[in-house]
């Protein structure tokens, strides 16, 4: 049982719709119901299932930009945001400037805090 009601963006309140548009469209730990989420928007996104699996299972999906991101998130989220020169440094010869790991990080925090809310919450994965 949920311990706050939840609506879909569809059934909101009109006033907040934008706002829960943008955060579906834009967020990608911990939680049955964001991995649903991430694997969903990933699948629209166009990747494989193999690569999610191995995003999942933190293995490398075989493209070095994405594998040079995804070390940087997993070591932030493991490291209570603290990011190793070398692990920076590798994502930035992938490809990645220093706003797009910012908005890595940003989505990241997006993304604990969501998970972390939806498990205070105890909200019924429906994904």
């Amino acid at each position: 049982m949920n311990r706050i009601p939840s609506h879909t963006v569809e059934d909101a309140p009109e006033a907040s719709r934008p706002l829960l548009q943008t955060i579906a469209q834009s967020s990608p730990v911990g939680n049955n119901y964001m991995i649903g989420i991430a694997s969903r928007f990933a699948r629209m996104s166009g990747w494989t299932e193999a690569q999610i699996a191995a995003l999942r299972a933190g293995a490398a999906t075989g493209d070095t930009e994405i594998d040079a991101l995804t070390r940087v998130v997993r070591e932030a989220a493991a490291n209570s945001g603290n990011v190793t020169d070398g692990t920076w440094k590798a994502a930035e010869q992938s490809g990645w400037s220093d706003s797009q790991l910012a908005d890595a990080f940003a989505h990241l925090g997006l993304t604990v805090f969501t998970g972390y809310f939806l498990n205070y919450a105890q909200t019924a994965a429906d994904v």
